[in-house]
């Protein structure tokens, strides 16, 4: 039990779209059937739960309700941006990226496991931006049950 938190990058992969052609032949044969839409984990968390408030704050309106929010590539920019500015000054910390207690969710205390947890969101973010296009979007998702 505990805050585990995904990032998935989704793609729609359209018939009617000739470079999307080969890559739904390939998929009907792999699976047996149709597919339209393709979703690859782009990031995991555990128990990262100061990143975890920032995506409820910031891209879920405040609800903390184990759905999938969608999150444009420039928020996610947003947050590397902040993962490094506390990085570098992290007595500011509880003001920029404040860790949030919760049901299972770790340690609050701005430790070195709270700043690997940062050095972790930078490379999986960076690397999740390079990798995949415009063609994808990505959708931020926790649970803790």
């Amino acid at each position: 039990m505990g805050l585990d938190m995904y990032l998935y990058a989704k793609r729609y992969v359209s018939e009617y779209r000739e470079e999307d052609k080969p890559i739904k032949e390939k998929l009907a044969e792999a699976v047996g059937h149709d597919v339209s839409e393709v979703k690859s984990e782009a990031a995991y968390w555990r128990k990262a739960n100061q990143i975890h408030a920032w995506f409820v704050d910031n891209i879920q309106d405040g609800e903390d309700d184990c759905k999938d929010y969608w999150v444009n590539r420039e928020r996610l920019q947003e947050l590397i941006d902040l993962c490094k500015q506390v990085k570098a000054n992290p007595e500011k910390a509880e003001e920029l990226l404040a860790p949030r207690g919760g049901f299972f969710f770790g340690s609050t205390e701005v430790d070195d496991f709270y700043l690997d947890d940062l050095d972790r969101t930078i490379e999986q973010l960076e690397a999740a931006l390079a990798k995949y296009d415009n063609k994808w979007e990505f959708y931020y998702g926790s649970s803790w049950y």
